[in-house]
């Protein structure tokens, strides 16, 4: 049989040459539990989510265990927010704003409240932070919306 008989074109070797396989690429190694959080919490929206963490903790140490400092519920909203916001379904969350814009907004909020909040605290600073606990709980709410407001500020949105 010929080449013009089986339909093939002439050339050097192409009866003899065989098609090349396909290599599949290989798998990329999955990403562990702790190199995915620290890439999260190494990004803006990591540092909005990690200030409302110190927020939430904050609340849950100095006023549920010690009674000791009251967090405004709005707080504690806008926290709860930044720190679940990552954490839901990221298509679900799309339908409403992208993610990068809902984060600057959960943190600059969160922000907002705690100055606040801040105000408040000075104005009546003699009958509302009158004990040690009661200004490491302030403080430790101020840090968790600075570190807020430096991740809610370097969010491209």
């Amino acid at each position: 049989m010929t080449d013009d008989q089986t339909g093939m074109s002439g050339g050097a070797g192409s009866g003899d040459a065989q098609e090349p396989v396909a290599v599949p690429p290989p798998e990329a190694p999955k990403e562990s539990l702790a190199d995915q959080a620290s890439a999260m919490f190494s990004s803006s929206e990591g540092m909005v989510a990690v200030g409302g963490g110190v927020v939430a903790a904050g609340w849950f140490l100095f006023d549920v265990i010690l009674n000791d400092f009251y967090t405004d519920w709005l707080i504690l909203l806008f926290a709860a927010l930044a720190l679940l916001l990552p954490r839901a379904n990221r298509a679900f969350v799309e339908k409403f704003a992208p993610l990068p814009a809902l984060m600057k907004a959960a943190g600059y909020l969160l922000v907002i409240t705690a100055a606040f909040s801040l105000v408040e605290n000075i104005r009546y600073a003699s009958g509302n932070l009158d004990d040690f606990m009661e200004i490491l709980g302030a403080l430790v709410l101020y840090a968790g919306a600075a570190i807020a407001w430096l991740g809610a500020r370097s969010i491209d949105a």
